[in-house]
């Protein structure tokens, strides 16, 4: 006997999870923006600082040597955007919504 289904055949899908370290005591503020964003940790140090849109286009790419590092977001488009944080080998994500 056959068996119909209705929709399409799907293959298997194989979902993969890593787990990174975080980057621990980061302050990213405003958040919603209307131009410029800070970045703020708790000391000194090298980070990477990746700014990322929807379509996953690298939108800002900087470095950061200080305790606070201001990011200019006047030149964006409206919408949401990712930032990533990469230090010592470990990385966070934030959500940014830049508003007009």
């Amino acid at each position: 006997n056959t068996i119909l289904t209705q929709g399409f055949h799907q293959g298997i899908i194989k979902v993969e999870t890593i787990v990174t370290e975080i980057v621990e005591n980061v302050k990213v503020y405003p958040n919603p923006t209307t131009s410029i964003i800070t970045v703020e940790l708790e000391k000194n140090g090298n980070a990477e600082l990746i700014l990322i849109d929807v379509n996953g286009k690298i939108v800002l790419q900087e470095k950061m040597a200080n305790q606070q590092k201001g990011l200019d977001l006047r030149q964006l488009a409206e919408g949401n955007y990712f930032l990533q944080l990469i230090m010592g080998g470990k990385k966070s994500v934030y959500q940014i919504n830049k508003s007009k």
